[in-house]
């Protein structure tokens, strides 16, 4: 069988406007399945990313909801933690970005194969997933034991997400010429290197300086517009269309 084009697509930033990651450990916060200690760590490290105390400050943020998370997981019970990801879902699943949105449907219909990354939870990834109409998928696993509890072990996917694309693309049959990649921060660097037209939006700092060097296409969404910046004989051309 030939292999099929693809397209992949972080989650967290790109498609979804927040991160399901972080509002899972909200959920959990705010229905008081954490400890004290942790709701107010994570309330604290919140508030300096909303008033932008430092230039590192969301991933410091990120490192908190991260580092709390997985401090309580073991003491979280299965049912909580399944009414935490299906609240979530309900109430975010809808929370996304016009330009990708329209971008994966556009895509489904030429019949690319549609992959998501995600280092979020697999759980509210595959709900979100199928959702969205993808193909296939990889979040991150934090492992259960036969009764369903956490044992504390997980396989995070951001760490290295080439090696995620890697164990999509060879488990179905998937061809990297004419492939397409989406994301938004340098955590996905490596899978838009990978695909022949790698596209940031919104990029970070780190990913627009690292886009911008490598000439890739820039796309930003702001309330109802969204600003595409190609490079054509080494300049960017300004490209603008209200969604």
């Amino acid at each position: 069988m030939k292999p099929r084009k693809f397209a992949v697509f972080d989650l967290d930033g790109t498609l979804f406007r927040s991160s399901l990651y972080f509002e899972i450990v909200h959920e959990l916060s705010r229905s008081g399945k954490l400890d004290a200690i942790t709701r107010q760590a994570i309330d604290s490290a919140y508030s300096d990313w909303k008033i932008r105390k430092s230039d590192e400050v969301f991933w410091e943020y990120a490192n908190s909801l991260m580092s709390a998370y997985q401090e309580q997981l073991q003491d979280l019970s299965p049912e909580d933690y399944e009414t935490a990801v299906r609240q979530v879902f309900e109430s975010q699943k809808e929370y996304v970005y016009v330009y990708p949105k329209q971008m994966l449907a556009r895509l489904k219909r030429e019949g690319y194969f549609l992959l998501a990354i995600s280092g979020s939870q697999v759980e509210i990834i595959r709900l979100f997933c199928e959702y969205h109409g993808f193909d296939d998928w990889l979040g991150s696993v934090h492992e259960r034991d036969n009764y369903g509890l956490f044992t504390g072990n997980s396989t995070i996917t951001h760490i290295d997400k080439s090696d995620a694309l890697n164990e999509l693309v060879s488990k179905n049959n998937l061809s990297l010429e004419g492939s397409i990649g989406i994301g938004d921060t340098q955590g996905d660097t490596k899978i838009l290197n990978m695909v022949e037209k790698p596209i940031a939006f919104n990029p970070n700092k780190q990913l627009y300086e690292h886009a911008k060097n490598n000439g890739w296409e820039l796309v930003f969404e702001r309330k109802n517009v969204v600003i595409q910046l190609t490079k054509i004989n080494e300049k960017y051309v300004l490209n603008e269309k209200n969604l």
